[in-house]
């Protein structure tokens, strides 16, 4: 009887190890020995890659560059400035209400109580200090006496009907020298540790109008509870009688300057949907998009934080027809 020996179906004899190797060697090698002798394509790939990349940033540089021929910069009228160091002036963005000068206000009273006999003025009127403004009937001495006004002034409470009786308690009227009036702001309790006495404040009456400047001269010691908000007032000059009590106002108030590295003018800031950018000057004619992140600013002047190096020559007046051109540039390249 013959016996076999058993052996297991997946095991493999040395030499059959040996020409299964040199196999999968003769397979693998070709493509192994190709990529190690061509070198030169890999790195034509990633040269090609490169020079996608550049090709696309020229491109993208290419658009945001406006130029503009000799007649369109004299009727452009650009002004270039370089950007450096500035100071800064922060300011704080307060709601007020114009009101009466409390100084110059005058409630006029009766002398003695009595009826009243003529009135020899009206409400709204403008008065000088000395003239007469109402004749009244003395209850005591059945006499009647002429009140008149101790200011220069305007009417604007009326409280005075012929044959009425005008007592000591309520005012027949009220006079007030509206040469000067009171700006009161109200300062919420985020911003009070930056509102201090002698601080500069400005404002608009209305749009268009000249911006008044003045101080702030009081600050209330004691806050409202309903508003949890604290009160400075502005005693503000109102020669041309255009700032009536009532109106409300928002202000400015300066605070204490800084200094930053590199500040360009408000003008000089344009925005492309959301993301503030100027115009950098190449060389004569020739202007370049810059995109910009902004930091502090005031009314006039703002810091750039990056985007810009100092001594550059960018445009800070009349830079939106630049961005008008650009605008226009990018719509014929859409085409």
């Amino acid at each position: 009887m013959i016996a076999f020996e058993s052996k297991p179906a997946n095991s493999m004899s040395s030499a059959a190890m040996v020409v299964f190797l040199a196999a999968l060697f003769s397979v693998a090698s070709p493509a192994f020995s190709a990529e190690q002798e061509h070198p030169e394509r890999e790195a034509s790939v990633h040269e090609e890659d490169n020079a996608d990349k550049h090709n696309s940033e020229a491109e993208h540089e290419k658009e945001n560059i406006v130029e503009l021929s000799d007649a369109q910069l004299e009727a452009a009228n650009l002004t270039l400035s370089t950007a450096g160091s500035d100071l800064i002036t922060p300011s704080v963005e307060l709601f007020g209400v114009i009101r009466p000068n409390m100084e110059r206000l005058v409630h006029v009273v009766p002398r003695f109580e009595g009826v009243v006999v003529e009135a020899k003025a009206r409400l709204g009127e403008s008065v000088e200090k000395g003239d007469e403004l109402v004749v009244i009937e003395s209850n005591e001495s059945l006499r009647a006496y002429t009140i008149k006004s101790p200011i220069d002034g305007q009417i604007i409470r009326w409280n005075v009907v012929t044959g009425s009786y005008a007592g000591l308690e309520e005012p027949l009227m009220v006079i007030a020298d509206l040469s000067s009036v009171w700006l009161d702001l109200q300062v919420h309790r985020h911003d009070a540790d930056k509102i201090e006495l002698g601080q500069t404040v400005s404002f608009h009456p209305s749009e268009g109008a000249d911006r008044r400047v003045s101080t702030i001269s009081y600050m209330s010691p004691v806050a409202r509870q309903d508003t949890q908000s604290l009160l400075a007032r502005v005693v503000v000059p109102n020669e041309r009688s255009d700032l009536q009590p009532g109106l409300y106002m928002r202000a400015s108030v300066e605070r204490e300057p800084t200094s930053a590295e590199i500040v360009v003018r408000r003008s000089a800031i344009q925005f492309e949907g959301t993301d503030p950018m100027l115009f950098v000057q190449r060389d004569e004619g020739h202007f370049v998009m810059r995109r910009v992140q902004l930091g502090r600013q005031d009314s006039t002047n703002v810091e750039i934080i990056n985007g810009l190096s100092a001594g550059e020559v960018y445009v800070s007046e009349n830079s939106f027809l630049l961005k008008a051109e650009a605008e226009k540039g990018s719509a014929t390249h859409g085409h």
